[in-house]
């Protein structure tokens, strides 16, 4: 079996390999109808040579059991080898079947166009009568012939036509400017006649103008004459009135002379009341400046007034607790709230700042252990004013430490409790032993020297 296969194996190679070669002479020297046989021939072998190997697969797998049963690789291993030979060989062919396929359709292609070319050259020249054509071609070329001589004819008669038209021309022009020269003229005369008409027109409407005239001045010298008659009459009435009106002239003259007099008498009054009214006018910028100096402090009074409630008193937060000790001077905060009349104590830092000038009262309490010291320092604007002591005994239990102070803060000074180095207070939130309190006692005015502050 297996020399039967490898047999079988070696024709497919060699008859590939003979298909190939033939292929390749038959490309390469015979005619496209060749061409198409042993094309289709080898297409033939090919598909026999598919059925053959596909059957040698099946043989194969066949072998590969009987392998699996004998342990025979070596042998197994050649079978392969020849297989994947005859894959690649069928591959080959089959590429090179495709290239043929290919030539062939497009070879099919261009014989077929000139097929249609011919057939189409032969239908035309079936169409054409070639004999009657050349009768015809004779026919046009004496018909040119005849057709250039007689064109020739006439080029010459228009010759001669041309000149008898420029004659004919040179006439034209030589009327043409006389018959302009006659035209200019009788515009001329034209324009005389117009003229004289219109003198002609203008003489009569003078001349019915001056007799209108006339009538007109006839009329006018009877009103005339009418007139003057009449202003013989008038001139007499204005004599008899300018007598009369002379009299009233020095009449009016003594008035005039005693309104001159009265006229000066007013005229020394409104002088005065002139000095009058400029001493009031300066009375009254006198006294508008002192309303507006009074509104002024009346404002100052009233942002005092408003400004006079002022009170604070607030507690160490801590409970049951030592404050300190520190080893630096330390801030007291004092958190807890009890009145703020004014919001001028700030529970966030522990400052006090003053709302207005005025005089005000700071009391500070504190409690303390006996063993321990506590020193507090009250300050105004950085600066200690008063404190308190309390040194550690040791007979003591507890202490306890006050003070007090009145001040005269201006607006926007800042007091302060400090706590000093090394020292403690107890808090006891519950009843409040260490207390901040501050008060306004009353408020003072702007001006105050800041000596005296």
């Amino acid at each position: 079996m297996w020399v039967v296969f490898l047999v079988l194996l070696g024709c497919c190679v060699s008859e590939a390999t003979v298909l190939g070669q033939r292929f390749t002479a038959t490309t390469g020297s015979q005619d496209e109808a060749d061409t198409f046989a042993l094309l289709r021939e080898m297409k033939a072998m090919l598909d026999d040579q598919r059925n053959e190997l596909r059957q040698t697969k099946e043989q194969l797998v066949q072998l590969q059991k009987v392998q699996e049963k004998t342990g025979d690789d070596s042998l197994l291993d050649k079978i392969w080898s020849q297989l994947d030979a005859l894959k690649k060989g069928f591959t080959d062919h089959e590429t090179r079947l495709r290239i043929s396929e290919m030539q062939e359709e497009e070879q099919r292609k261009r014989v077929e166009q000139v097929v249609r070319q011919y057939t189409e050259l032969e239908a035309r020249l079936n169409a054409y009568n070639l004999d009657g054509q050349r009768k015809q071609v004779d026919k046009l070329q004496k018909d040119s012939r005849e057709l250039n001589t007689r064109l020739t004819e006439l080029t010459n008669k228009l010759g001669d036509a041309d000149a008898v038209v420029k004659a004919l021309q040179a006439a034209d022009q030589d009327l043409e400017a006389r018959l302009n020269t006659a035209d200019v003229e009788a515009e001329t005369q034209g324009a005389l006649v117009a003229q004289l008409q219109m003198e002609i027109k203008e003489f009569e409407s003078r001349l019915e103008s001056s007799e209108s005239l006339e009538g007109e001045w006839a009329a006018r010298l009877g009103i005339t004459e009418t007139e003057v008659k009449g202003l013989k009459t008038v001139d007499q009435e204005f004599e008899s009135r300018l007598e009369a009106s002379e009299g009233q002239a020095t009449e009016m003259n003594t008035r005039l002379g005693v309104t001159e007099t009265k006229v000066e008498a007013l005229e020394r009054i409104n002088k005065e009341l002139e000095a009058k009214l400029e001493a009031s006018q300066t009375v009254q910028e006198e006294l508008e400046n002192k309303v507006e100096q009074t509104a002024a402090a009346v404002e100052e009074v009233k942002t005092t007034m408003s400004g006079d409630k002022v009170a604070f008193s607030a507690a160490l937060e801590e409970n049951q607790m030592h404050i300190g000790p520190f080893n630096t001077e330390t801030t007291l905060i004092y958190k807890k709230v009890i009145t703020n009349i004014g919001d001028s104590y700030n529970p966030t830092t522990g400052f006090f700042t003053a709302p207005v000038n005025g005089v005000y009262h700071f009391t500070f309490y504190s409690h303390a252990n006996g063993g321990n010291p506590g020193f507090l320092l009250l300050y105004k604007n950085g600066e200690v004013v008063v404190g308190t002591a309390e040194h550690a005994t040791a007979s003591d239990v507890t202490d306890n430490g006050s003070n007090g102070v009145v001040l005269l803060l201006q607006k926007g000074d800042q007091v302060d409790v400090h706590m000093e180095a090394r020292s403690s207070v107890w808090a006891d939130s519950d009843r409040n032993l260490c207390t901040f309190t501050g008060i306004l006692l009353y408020s003072m005015p702007s001006d105050v020297p800041k000596s005296i502050l």
